[in-house]
């Protein structure tokens, strides 16, 4: 049996060309595992690993793509730089090969604002971007912080689709990435395991896999979150009773902030309640109950300036009830 051709290793010394004089290859990836070159008139493509030397990079082992890869490549490398946002995210979503993937990402990634405009996208249910968006954060690995409030927006719109759709199916995939911080929409998923079950055919089928491992997800999750407030609780009644109250605000403050994207309340319920509830651990010492007092007078302070960024008349009522419990609950105990 002969043994397989060597791998031909390019050398960087002189500039990669191609028989293009006015366009020629242009760099599309440049990363630690792959470089890549284009040209997008002859479609000449250039790929390799790279092989390093004492002074860098001295030249790449060249890779060879299949032809449907390197047809892909040729699609993502074309998409113009000023391209609508739907025209490169059809071109990434277009994308099934590695390798083109990898261009098509890359060109995503250089749009500048890409992140507000992939939020916007997301908040306009009236216009194909948004389902287009919602495909590329089904696709993500992690979905940036700053697209998480605004996927969940989505996702909730077009969990409301035909269920025997591939449209549904999507917003599922899509949820199951930002699982930990969609548990408002838990009875949506719960209603479409209950449909799909009754629903014999393998898209269906498909949906109630996906639907079933984004309720895991937020089971996950929800006992994660649990255990995180746990421990923050006991660290707050630990501290206020060393009598470390600077030291136990830094720590509401950063569990949590007011400028979390993912809180629309910025932290206020949420200190509230532990709060209210590490109040309610403690004993009937003396110690106790004056840290019992200062924890639901800063529940009592939440609840007031929760309750002051109300817009509505009918908000800011119904926010004011905690307030009234609240300062029942201090007057009591002072």
């Amino acid at each position: 049996m002969s043994a397989p051709p060597a791998a031909e290793v390019l050398s960087l010394d002189a500039p990669l060309t191609c028989a293009c004089p006015t366009t020629g290859l242009q760099l599309q990836v440049s990363a630690p595992d792959l470089v890549l070159l284009c040209c997008s008139r002859c479609g000449t493509i250039v790929a390799g690993q790279p092989v390093a030397g004492e002074s860098g990079r001295i030249g790449l082992l060249r890779l060879e793509l299949p032809e449907e890869a390197a047809q892909q490549v040729r699609q993502a490398a074309g998409v113009p730089m000023d391209a609508t946002l739907a025209e490169v995210l059809g071109a990434v979503l277009a994308c099934t090969q590695p390798v083109a993937l990898r261009v098509a990402q890359t060109r995503l990634g250089v749009r500048p604002n890409l992140l507000t405009e992939l939020r916007d996208a997301l908040y306009q249910p009236d216009e194909p971007t948004q389902f287009l968006t919602l495909q590329l954060v089904a696709r993500m690995p992690t979905v940036p912080r700053e697209l998480r409030a605004a996927s969940l927006h989505a996702i909730a719109h077009h969990l409301r689709a035909d269920p025997s759709g591939a449209e549904l199916a999507v917003a599922l995939t899509a949820l199951y990435a930002v699982a930990e911080f969609g548990q408002h929409l838990r009875p949506q998923v719960e209603r479409i395991c209950q449909r799909m079950s009754a629903v014999h055919s393998e898209p269906a089928a498909m949906t109630l896999q996906i639907a079933r491992a984004a309720l895991v997800k937020m089971d996950r999750a929800a006992v994660a979150a649990k255990d995180r407030f746990h421990a923050v609780r006991s660290q707050l009644i630990a501290l206020l009773r060393k009598d470390q109250q600077e030291e136990a605000k830094a720590l509401l403050s950063s569990t949590y902030p007011e400028d979390d994207p993912d809180d629309p309340d910025g932290g206020m319920t949420a200190r509230m309640e532990i709060c209210e509830s590490a109040a309610a651990q403690l004993g009937g010492t003396i110690p106790d109950q004056a840290v019992r007092h200062i924890l639901l007078s800063w529940a009592l302070h939440c609840a007031e300036i929760f309750a002051s960024w109300a817009t509505a008349g009918g908000e800011g009522m119904s926010r004011m009830i905690a307030v009234h419990r609240l300062r029942g609950l201090v007057r009591k105990n002072h």
